[in-house]
């Protein structure tokens, strides 16, 4: 990976880590999203971003809206770093960029307040590369001094080699169904694991995303069956509840998206995960700079 070192300002340069198998590009200017992950037998298995489309790991908030700024808006690199095994990245972006950048010039006339003002992301991707699995941490931090309601949104679109896919709750497949398409789509069962899973139509590649249901509504999945037959989109989203997030503290959870090969290989993290799944409110946010 080029960024070995702390990098106090967003880095114009993609973020690369390869392997003789895998080459992952991350892009801290274009939103803090995984640009790239190009597998040595299959080639791209992201779609490449164009504008506010494509990438894995894009992260918003509910009041902010689809699309969302904070896909295009640049992450600042806090730090990195890197070695055969893998790689970390922790970035930070601040919601309604535009307005604190209004703030700081002092063009208070400029500035359109918002809910989301006063949110701050704190956002750390991590690659292991023995088990091919990628895990998010997220941070929603009120700076604030009101209350803030967010409900967290986490996607990532591959492209080119998805057919199908499924949900796995407690271990065991399902089809996946749009249960609540207004939000929650397949929603997340209380104290129970849950997995969402993309296939290739040869069932040799899948990709499964899982996360700590306390902090979910549900997930999402769009694939031909959604799009059209030709299509060569595979989408998938984590959609969160609504959370309550006092003055000056947190919201912490973490997720991850592992790539699997084999007949079968999906199994591996049925109701298992690459590290401890979690979501907890903590009493405290990270020192923040406007400047």
């Amino acid at each position: 990976m080029k960024a070995s070192k702390p990098t106090p300002s967003p880095s114009r340069e993609p973020l690369v880590w390869e392997n003789d198998r895998h080459r992952i590009v991350v892009s801290p200017v274009e939103g803090g999203r995984v640009m790239s992950w190009r597998h040595k037998e299959r080639g791209e298995l992201v779609k490449q971003p164009q504008g506010l489309d494509g990438g894995l790991m894009r992260v918003l908030v509910s009041p902010e809206r689809y699309p969302g700024s904070s896909y295009v808006t640049p992450h600042e690199v806090l730090e990195s770093s890197s070695t055969p095994d893998g790689f970390r990245i922790r970035m930070r972006y601040k919601w309604n960029t535009s307005n604190a950048l209004a703030g700081i010039l002092g063009w208070k006339d400029k500035a359109n307040p918002a809910y989301l003002d006063g949110l701050l992301l704190d956002k750390v991707l991590t690659f292991d590369a023995a088990r091919c699995a990628m895990m998010i941490e997220m941070r929603f931090s009120n700076v604030a001094d009101e209350i803030r309601w967010v409900n967290p949104w986490l996607q990532s679109h591959f492209h080119g080699w998805v057919e199908r896919s499924f949900v796995v709750i407690d271990g065991k497949p399902e089809q996946y169904l749009w249960l609540d398409q207004y939000w929650g789509s397949h929603t997340a069962p209380r104290d129970k694991s849950m997995r969402l899973v993309n296939a290739s139509p040869d069932g040799n590649l899948w990709t499964v995303q899982g996360a700590d249901t306390g902090w979910l509504d549900g997930m999402a999945s769009y694939t031909k069956a959604d799009f059209a037959p030709d299509a060569t989109d595979g989408i998938m989203e984590l959609r969160g509840a609504s959370i309550r997030i006092p003055p000056r503290q947190s919201l912490v959870c973490n997720a991850f998206v592992a790539l699997a090969e084999g007949p079968d290989a999906w199994k591996q993290w049925a109701s298992e995960s690459p590290g401890p799944l979690f979501h907890r409110i903590e009493s405290e946010t990270p020192a923040w700079k406007p400047a």
